[in-house]
C-alpha cells in the first residue's frame, strides 16, 4: 500500500512536468504575433470596406489604443488535437472611456507539436463590426 501511495504521489508531481503546451496568455500573445506578421497577405471577409486591409485595421487599432481610444483583447481556444487555435481579436473603440464601437476579427492558427501557434491555418480572417 505504501508503494502504491508513493507511486501515486510521484505521478502526481511528474505528470504536469511532462504535459506539453503553453499557458493561455502565451498562446494568445503568440497567435496575435502570427496574425500581425501575416497581415500583409491575409484576405478579409465580412464587414469590410473597399480596399481595406488587415494591416490598416491593426495599425489604426494600435494607434488608438496607445492614445487611450481603444482596448484590444485577443482570445484563443485550442479546439483540435490537430493543433488548431480558434481566435477572436476584439477591438473596443472608445471616446472618454465609453465604448462607441467594436471590431472583431476571427481567425485560426496552426500550432507546432508543443501547441504553440506558429502560422495561420488559412490566409483569411472574418471581420465583424458593431456600434
Amino acid at each position: 500500500m505504501k508503494k502504491l501511495m508513493i507511486l501515486s504521489l510521484s505521478m502526481l508531481f511528474t505528470l504536469p512536468a511532462l504535459a506539453k503546451g503553453i499557458s493561455s496568455s502565451e498562446a494568445n500573445n503568440k497567435a496575435l504575433e502570427v496574425l500581425i506578421n501575416s497581415a500583409g497577405s491575409i484576405k478579409l471577409e465580412g464587414d469590410v470596406r473597399q480596399d481595406e486591409t488587415l494591416s490598416g485595421i491593426l495599425s489604426r487599432a494600435m494607434l488608438a489604443a496607445g492614445k487611450g481610444g481603444a482596448t484590444i483583447k485577443n482570445d484563443c481556444v485550442f479546439i483540435s488535437r490537430d493543433g488548431i487555435y480558434e481566435c477572436h481579436l476584439d477591438i473596443q473603440h472608445q471616446i472618454e472611456g465609453v465604448n462607441v464601437g467594436e471590431t472583431v476579427i476571427a481567425y485560426e492558427t496552426f500550432a507546432d507539436v508543443n501547441e504553440v501557434p506558429e502560422k495561420m491555418l488559412i490566409q483569411k480572417v472574418y471581420v465583424s463590426r458593431g456600434h
